[in-house]
């Protein structure tokens, strides 16, 4: 159990639990979810989680998948897409640009961001 407590929550939930029967029934265990839960929301008093936790059935597991949450294991990105009119040059139509950019966000464990935009295209990208 205490090697799994290094793992992220997400290979906990997917990967691991389908390895084999033993390691199903460990990345179930109360006490592995309760620290993940308490490291995610250092922030917030124990004994708030603790009431949560308790509405959910009385599983931290539950907790942690059922409240909303950033992950750390990856980059978010969004595009963005505005209508720029550019000047005229005599009696000539308004040009109209249709400008295309991407924000990316990257959150880390002990609550840093980092943000930057591009005007490149993500090479990939996985939608969940």
């Amino acid at each position: 159990v205490s090697i799994f407590k290094h793992l992220f929550a997400f290979d906990l939930e997917s990967s691991i639990a389908h390895v084999c029967r033993l390691f199903f029934v460990l990345s179930k265990e109360s006490n592995l979810w309760k620290e993940i839960c308490l490291k995610t929301w250092k922030n917030e008093p124990v004994n708030f989680l603790t009431t949560k936790m308790i509405s959910l059935n009385r599983c931290w597991r539950s907790l942690y998948l059922q409240r909303p949450r950033p992950r750390t294991d990856g980059i978010y990105y969004c595009r963005e897409t505005y209508i720029k009119v550019g000047e005229t040059e005599g009696n000539f139509a308004l040009p109209v640009h249709q400008i295309i950019y991407y924000r990316y966000l990257r959150f880390y464990d002990d609550g840093n961001v980092i943000s930057l935009l591009s005007f490149n295209k993500p090479r990939k990208a996985i939608k969940f």
